[in-house]
């Protein structure tokens, strides 16, 4: 987690695909936050981020919580985030 957002913020890409798998599942809530987006691939990942995220001046996420479960060779996380500015808080999943 700390290699996908260090890489986000920095705009390091080389070290934000380094966090991803090949079947990384992100999910977030949508800005109403009534449902359920998921993004799936690392490409589909770091397409989508980068076209946002290079839209932006700077950002700073905040993670707190985070509840892992590893099954085999399969691990989900539970984490609660926000990007600042601003306290808005989005429930984030990411799964493998």
């Amino acid at each position: 987690m700390a290699r996908f957002i260090y890489g986000l913020d920095r705009r390091d890409w080389a070290t934000f695909e380094s966090a991803l798998t090949d079947d990384f599942r992100y999910g977030f809530k949508d800005p109403e936050g009534s449902r359920w987006v998921w993004l799936t691939g690392r490409d589909e990942m770091v397409k989508r981020i980068r076209v946002t995220a290079e839209s932006l001046v700077v950002s700073q996420h905040f993670c707190t919580n985070p509840l892992t479960r590893i099954t085999g060779d399969e691990a989900t996380m539970l984490v609660t985030t926000w990007p600042s500015p601003g306290p808005r808080i989005r429930p984030a999943a990411i799964r493998r």
